[in-house]
């Protein structure tokens, strides 16, 4: 089971994989973060980001940074809801 070991309110060290997008090439809208060697991934909405510029997001969040996590909610294994930690 991927899931097993994380918690809801448990805070865990994950990588940024992706930069979230909407569909049409609109606006962004969070960062996908990988968990466990890429098995698990969650994603960390925008409006966990209180104001960041997207010049702010690329330079701190990039793709490939480590960052600490709060796990929010578990709906499976590629629907976790994150906070930062």
């Amino acid at each position: 089971d991927p899931l097993e070991g994380f918690e809801v309110g448990g805070t865990y060290t994950g990588t940024v994989v992706k930069h979230m997008y909407r569909k049409d090439g609109g606006a962004f809208y969070g960062l996908l973060v990988a968990l466990v060697e890429r098995q698990v991934k969650g994603l960390l909405h925008v409006r966990r980001m209180d104001g960041m510029s997207m010049d702010h997001i690329d330079m701190f969040y990039a793709v490939g940074k480590t960052i600490d996590v709060k796990i929010l909610s578990i709906r499976g294994p590629d629907r976790i809801d994150l906070d930062f930690a």
